[in-house]
């Protein structure tokens, strides 16, 4: 059973991981699955430590604030484990390998601050500003056209993988098609009203 005085605890996310049948990945590796595929814009807010998966899970997220005093530490070596959810991909490409090895292999945490200046993060707030700063952007993304955004992030997620030619090609084609959809036409239609007033 999972441990039940703190269900939040990194200890319960191991737990689904060994408590998987073989053959099978197990809910928290669904749930990463998921993340990944989703196709809207996800905020995340990190907020203590964010251990294991829960700092590679923010590798899948499209914005992350976290609080002055957050933590993001990945002790999968310490733990007999190697790094899940592309974070062996992933980190290195974001941070550097050195820096990823810091956390990967030697299981240092990294404060906020770092982790905003190596991009893993989007900003940092105080604590008392956590939870008001996801929200507005969640709520300022919420006003945007939604085919756009979508599209924007599939575009960047796919140019992490594709080689820069193909993202060019992808992302200059789509473009144009977009410029003459729905979304677009009411931008351009509300700015004309705009300028007129």
């Amino acid at each position: 059973m999972p441990p039940k005085e703190n269900p939040s605890a990194p200890a319960t996310t191991w737990w689904i991981f060994l408590n998987a049948k073989p053959g099978e990945v197990g809910e928290a590796a669904n749930f990463i699955k998921a993340i990944y595929a989703f196709p809207k814009v996800v905020v995340a807010a990190v907020q203590g430590n964010a251990v294991g998966v829960g700092t590679t899970m923010l590798l899948h997220m499209d914005m992350v604030v976290a609080s002055d005093d957050a933590k993001f530490i990945t002790p999968f070596a310490d733990l007999g484990a190697v790094p899940e959810a592309g974070s062996a991909k992933l980190l290195p490409d974001w941070l550097g390998y050195q820096r990823a090895a810091r956390m990967l292999l030697l299981g240092e945490p990294m404060l906020a601050q770092e982790a905003f200046e190596a991009g893993l993060i989007a900003k940092v707030v105080s604590r008392e500003e956590l939870q008001a700063t996801a929200r507005g952007w969640a709520a300022t993304l919420a006003k945007k056209p939604p085919k756009a955004l979508r599209e924007s992030k599939r575009l960047m997620r796919q140019a992490i993988s594709k080689p820069l030619q193909d993202v060019l090609e992808e992302d200059l084609a789509l473009f144009g098609e977009m410029l003459q959809g729905d979304e677009a036409k009411a931008v351009l239609a509300a700015m004309v009203n705009k300028g007129k007033g």
